[in-house]
């Protein structure tokens, strides 16, 4: 007697494969997403303190940005850490925008090959 179920299981078996296989690519994928937007906001956020200690006027009490001084100091954390970026002062504010690219491990089974992470941190002078 023949049965008319065969490869039922097969095919079960095949569709649970690809949701796992789904579920690991998120989990892998999406981890290394994450530590990465972390890395690079916290290497944001120290170029942005570090170019914040290029001030002029200190004694007045009224301590504000030295342009250049500031973009540059800014500019040569984020070298000195390999990552790519913009730094911009506004009104006593230094701004630091940092991108950076995560090449995908599982996601590429599904043709996603990369993202890219941007990351926005300020810092200005305070007096205490």
């Amino acid at each position: 007697m023949r049965s008319t179920e065969s490869g039922s299981i097969t095919a079960f078996v095949l569709g649970l494969l690809s949701v796992f296989i789904a579920c690991m690519a998120l989990v892998v994928d999406g981890g290394n997403v994450v530590s990465n937007y972390l890395a690079h906001a916290d290497i944001a956020e120290n170029a942005a303190r570090f170019g914040s200690q290029e001030v002029t006027s200190l004694r007045s009490g009224d301590p504000l940005l030295h342009r250049d001084r500031a973009s540059r100091a800014a500019h040569s954390y984020l070298e000195r850490h390999g990552v790519s970026g913009t730094v911009s002062v506004e009104d006593n504010v230094l701004t630091v925008h940092v991108y950076g690219d995560v090449q995908f491990v599982l996601l590429k089974l599904i043709g996603l090959s990369s993202t890219t992470v941007a990351v926005k941190r300020s810092a200005e002078p305070v007096v205490q």
